[in-house]
């Protein structure tokens, strides 16, 4: 609401550079205070997803995670299976890095193979609980995202003030320059 207020007290084309300046600090302590509540609610819907973590809701999160965790490591395996390859067809002196890269793959299938079996047991567990849980999630994505387009919103409007805040100094050095050669001449002439 403040931030709101702010925008619409916004200065009459041709105000004066001190009512800009008063103007830019409001809408800037407006966005603080939007970026505050943001926080709070981002605050807030942790402390909901650690309730319904409480109530046995959580394990569909994790599943999530660890798939993603999953398909990250396997690109990570990808690419370094892609190293390997190279490395080899250079025919160079990296046979020490190839067995160190050929260790980590290994331990990285056997994290991957544990994972599986985790993934299976939590399936398992949380299949009545997914669909209710899928909801709350897919809710949760749609307020990030809107909170996300306000704050590519504020975030452009920031970039816009800053500009014109820096043409304002601009203009304000250059009244000075003017006004400290009028003020010398003056001088001069005295």
């Amino acid at each position: 609401m403040r931030w709101r207020k702010a925008q619409e007290s916004e200065p009459r084309p041709g105000a004066d550079i001190e009512e800009r300046l008063v103007w830019l600090e409001k809408l800037a302590r407006s966005s603080q205070d939007v970026f505050k509540s943001q926080n709070q609610l981002i605050e807030s819907q942790s402390e909901m997803i650690e309730a319904l973590r409480e109530r046995g809701d959580k394990h569909a999160k994790l599943l999530d995670s660890i798939d993603a965790l999953l398909k990250a490591q396997g690109n990570m395996i990808d690419s370094l299976g892609t190293l390997v390859n190279v490395l080899e067809e250079r025919g160079n002196e990296h046979s020490d890095r190839l067995g160190a890269i050929d260790e980590l793959l290994k331990a990285q299938g056997d994290v991957n193979n544990a994972r599986d079996g985790m993934i299976e047991a939590l399936a398992e567990q949380v299949e009545v609980h997914r669909d209710s849980f899928v909801k709350l999630l897919k809710s949760q994505e749609d307020q990030i995202k809107a909170r996300d387009g306000m704050i590519e919103v504020l975030a452009g409007r920031a970039e816009h003030h800053g500009d014109m805040f820096r043409t304002l100094s601009d203009r304000v050095a250059k009244l000075e320059a003017q006004a400290a050669r009028a003020q010398g001449e003056g001088s001069y002439r005295g």
